[in-house]
C-alpha cells in the first residue's frame, strides 16, 4: 500500500471528506442537469445528508418523467469515471490492492461499509443511502459507482448482483480489471 492510501486509512480529516463530498454533489448535480443547492457552509455530515436527498430526489424525479434515464446513467458514469481519473492520478494507484483500499476509504467517507477480496468480490454491508433510495433510484445513482471504479482502476468494472434497496442483507458486486474482463 502506498504511503498516501496508508495516510488516509489512518485518518481523514472532515474538511477533506467534505472536499470529495462537493466533488461528488457537483458532478452528480450537473449529470441531473439540475443546479447545485447551498451546501457550501453544511457540516460534513450535513451535506452528505444534503446529497442522499437531492440525489434522491433528482434520481426519483428523472424515472418518474422518464427523462431519458439512459443518458443520465451515462452522464453519472462518465463524470464519476472523471472523478475516479483524478483520484487514480492523486493517490498514485498502481495496483488492484491501491483500488481497492482507496475504494474502501472513498465508501467509508459516504458511511457505505465497503469490503473487497483480492479476488474482486465487494460486499456492502450497511449504506447510509439505502435508507432514501428505492432499489429503482439505487439503480440509476450506481452509474457512480460504476464510473469511480473504473476510472480508479484506468478501465475495470463493477457490476452489481445484488442491492440493499432490493430488500436484501447486502450489496453483492464484482470488481475486475480491465484485463480481468477481456
Amino acid at each position: 500500500m502506498n504511503l498516501l492510501l496508508k495516510i488516509a486509512r489512518i485518518y481523514l480529516p472532515d474538511f477533506i471528506k467534505k472536499k470529495k463530498l462537493l466533488e461528488l454533489f457537483e458532478l452528480t448535480a450537473e449529470a441531473l442537469q439540475k443546479e447545485l443547492p447551498a451546501v457550501r457552509n453544511l457540516s460534513y455530515r450535513d451535506c452528505l445528508a444534503a446529497y442522499a436527498r437531492f440525489s434522491q430526489t433528482r434520481a426519483a424525479e428523472v424515472l418518474r418523467l422518464q427523462l431519458d434515464p439512459d443518458a443520465v446513467k451515462k452522464r453519472l458514469y462518465k463524470n464519476a469515471f472523471q472523478l475516479g481519473e483524478k483520484l487514480r492520478r492523486e493517490f498514485r494507484l498502481k495496483s488492484k490492492e491501491d483500488v481497492i483500499q482507496l475504494s474502501e476509504i472513498l465508501y467509508q467517507v459516504l458511511q457505505i461499509d465497503f469490503s473487497a477480496t483480492a479476488s474482486g468480490e465487494v460486499t456492502i454491508r450497511r449504506c447510509f443511502f439505502s435508507q432514501f433510495y428505492s432499489p429503482e433510484v439505487c439503480a440509476l445513482i450506481s452509474a457512480l459507482d460504476e464510473g469511480v471504479a473504473a476510472g480508479l482502476s484506468d478501465g475495470g468494472e463493477l457490476v452489481f448482483q445484488e442491492r440493499i434497496t432490493e430488500g436484501k442483507s447486502c450489496c453483492r458486486a464484482t470488481f475486475k480489471l480491465k484485463e480481468e474482463s477481456e
